[in-house]
């Protein structure tokens, strides 16, 4: 088995391991991959997998085979960010609230404890774990092929809630740490902040400084973000509120 890179990061999972890329555009699903401009991260996009068949034997995605495969090139010790769970929000989970007439903390318990029990089986197994939380859900009302949705923008942005609750709580009990900034990302009325959403459902590279402060943290790796990309971050939010306030 190879030798782990110095601070190198595996991010697996749905299309949101993007991010780590440091640009606001999808990299390719595996087994195409696209190099991420900051040199911590390694990133493997499954595909639209679910938090629901990430641990399936078998599934439309191939998930868990897809996952399985990528962990076994991967070196013993190496931090892994796995990333599932938007879509289930966007699209699932409130559809079997109802059909179910179970709460959304019942119906996100269910999951949660189905997905994170997995996630733990990896982390015995002598792999250091982290959980991206999800981001708030899309902001557009209208529904594609590629990004269906079901209910309305507020109940998606609560149910995106429940689920981080209950993917915390769960985290805990294994000692699997877990990243993200929805508090940043969605207002009291639980509406989605437009500007954290390069195309309306994957989040800017502007939330880039704050996921890789959380995994300096939590991994001890130096992490550093580009000096001229904070830069460049910092004139685009002055220009956002220079905007907003004409």
């Amino acid at each position: 088995m190879k030798k782990n890179k110095k601070n190198k990061i595996y991010c697996i999972g749905d299309s949101h391991v993007s991010v780590f890329a440091g640009e606001d555009r999808l990299v390719p699903i595996v087994p195409e991959q696209k190099k991420s401009l900051v040199n911590h991260f390694e990133i493997f996009r499954l595909g639209p997998v679910t938090a629901y068949n990430f641990c399936e034997e078998t599934s439309s995605t191939n998930a868990k085979q897809l996952f399985e495969k990528i962990i076994n090139t991967i070196p013993a010790n190496s931090w892994i960010v796995v990333s599932a769970g938007e879509i289930d929000c966007r699209v699932h989970l409130i559809k079997q609230a109802i059909r179910q007439n179970k709460s959304f903390e019942e119906i996100c318990g269910i999951l949660t404890d189905k997905f994170i029990d997995y996630l733990a089986t990896i982390k015995n197994r002598g792999y250091n774990i982290c959980l991206l939380l999800p981001p708030p859900t899309k902001f557009k009302e209208e529904d594609t092929a590629e990004y269906p949705s079901f209910g309305s923008e507020t109940e998606r942005n609560e149910i995106t809630k429940c689920l981080i609750q209950a993917y915390i709580a769960k985290c805990e009990q294994y000692e699997i740490p877990t990243i993200g900034v929805l508090n940043d990302t969605v207002t009291e009325d639980n509406k989605t902040i437009k500007k954290y959403l390069w195309d309306g459902i994957h989040y800017s590279r502007i939330v880039l400084p704050q996921l890789i402060l959380q995994l300096r943290e939590i991994t001890g790796y130096s992490l550093k973000y580009p000096l001229l990309w904070l830069i460049k971050d910092k004139m685009r939010r002055v220009k956002y509120f220079l905007i907003k306030s004409i």
